[in-house]
């Protein structure tokens, strides 16, 4: 009967852990989106309410981007700029909701 307790323990306390694990990357990918100073619930607010018009993707994209501006071709410009974030936004937007169902 122990046992039984015991394996019933560790398998209620993983899926804690795992409700747990998963409410940690959705609030990280939110926080990559969403306008600082907003307070949003994660689990049910509409992220594109509350976008950021520019926000940090991270340490590799922008300094890819910044290289790309700065090697000054004709090849990147800043409308190239703004379709990559855009595409970064939505497929973090697109992965938020989909974590949610």
């Amino acid at each position: 009967m122990f046992r039984r307790l015991t394996r019933h323990s560790r398998r209620k306390c993983g899926s804690n852990k795992a409700a747990e694990d998963l409410m940690t990357l959705l609030s990280s990918l939110v926080e990559k989106v969403v306008i600082p100073t907003e307070q949003i619930d994660v689990l049910t607010c509409r992220l594109e309410d509350h976008l950021n018009p520019k926000p940090y993707l991270g340490y590799l994209f922008e300094t890819y981007v910044d290289n790309m501006k700065a090697q000054k071709t004709d090849e990147f410009s800043v409308a190239d700029e703004a379709v990559m974030r855009e595409s970064c936004i939505r497929f973090i937007t697109t992965l938020v909701d989909q974590i949610r169902q």
